[in-house]
């Protein structure tokens, strides 16, 4: 009777081949960063809110400024034209006129004289003025405003206009480190008694 052979070599592995093996770890590594992933995500849903939108908020607050045109956008667009050397033309005097009249009727004025009051002191007071007397006054519209104030007459007083008549400004950057913009010599330093930062 012959005796049965009995094979004493290695069993062969359930493990799979190499290329199973890749497949099975990359799959391993990707559950692992899903998990971690879904871990982070309130956190970062919470540094979203809490940091991210506020402080984007107040950088583009910083910068965005389009109160006055908003309120008046036909004066805001002849001052943006205006190149600011000699007093504005006649065709402007009367949009002012206009504008400030109508928006002082709406209630809207004394947001858009706020934003002026920021180039210049006094302007928030000179303009509600001019806007509650708007509707009487006749052409020329030049010396009409002038009767109402000699402010009217003076450049700077357009000049800080003509600087709200943008939608975007530099006033409050610069202004948080002591710094302001005139209108002929360009970026300054504010009065030191002014100052923040000595």
């Amino acid at each position: 009777m012959t005796t049965p052979v009995t094979k004493t070599g290695p069993e062969p592995s359930d493990t799979g081949t190499p290329s199973d093996l890749r497949r099975k770890l990359v799959r391993s590594n990707r559950r692992r960063q899903y998990t971690a992933l879904a871990l982070l995500a309130p956190a970062l849903v919470l540094m979203t809110f809490a940091f991210v939108l506020p402080i984007g908020g107040l950088l583009i607050n910083a910068v965005q400024a389009p109160v006055f045109v908003d309120t008046a956008p036909q004066l805001a667009a002849a001052l943006r034209a205006w190149d600011g050397k000699a007093m504005p033309n006649e065709d402007t005097h009367r949009l002012l006129v206009e504008e400030f009249g109508r928006t002082y009727q709406d209630k809207t004025l004394a947001r858009a004289s706020t934003r002026v009051n920021y180039e210049r002191s006094g302007m928030r007071s000179l303009i509600m003025k001019t806007g509650r007397r708007a509707k009487r006054l006749e052409a020329p519209y030049r010396k009409a405003l002038q009767k109402i104030s000699p402010d009217w007459g003076e450049l700077t007083t357009w000049h800080a206009l003509k600087a709200a008549s943008s939608p975007l400004t530099d006033r409050f950057v610069l202004q948080a480190v002591d710094l302001k913009r005139d209108f002929d010599a360009g970026i300054s330093q504010v009065d030191p008694r002014k100052r923040v930062y000595v």
